[in-house]
């Protein structure tokens, strides 16, 4: 089974943008609980509506952040957020058609490698900038 531990190496140090990554970390782990407990399509779908929801809403967030303190690399985490959303609404749209567990199994592990390494590499990279500017 797939779980994601909260720990250290995955926060960034600001405390608005950890917690949103805390929340996108425990609807994954819900996903994952809900695709190996076999809850049925029904929940799958719910968890991943709200988990799609709420990668949007985290993702205008940490954007607008970012444009607050003009980080030079935004434009490209914008393009990355796009590709993540793109990426999690066709898993969604999938999901809606067919709860599959495959279909789990592909989504989970996309969305896990994703969520760690997008954390861990770029927005490891202006946790910095945003607690020197008091931001988050």
């Amino acid at each position: 089974m797939y779980n994601i531990e909260w720990n250290d190496t995955i926060a960034i140090g600001v405390p608005s943008i950890d917690e949103d990554h805390r929340r996108l970390v425990g609807l994954l782990n819900d996903l994952f609980a809900a695709c190996f407990a076999a809850q049925g399509p029904a929940m799958i779908r719910k968890i991943m509506d709200e988990l799609v929801d709420y990668t949007k809403y985290h993702f205008e967030r940490e954007e607008k952040l970012l444009a607050d303190v003009h980080y030079d690399n935004l434009d490209a985490h914008k393009a990355e957020h796009r590709t993540m959303v793109t990426q999690v609404e066709k898993y969604q749209k999938d999901l809606q058609k067919s709860a599959t567990h495959d279909l789990s199994n592909d989504t989970l592990k996309f969305l896990s490698h994703w969520l760690t390494d997008h954390i861990q590499a770029e927005d490891r990279e202006f946790g910095p900038l945003l607690r020197a500017e008091n931001l988050g």
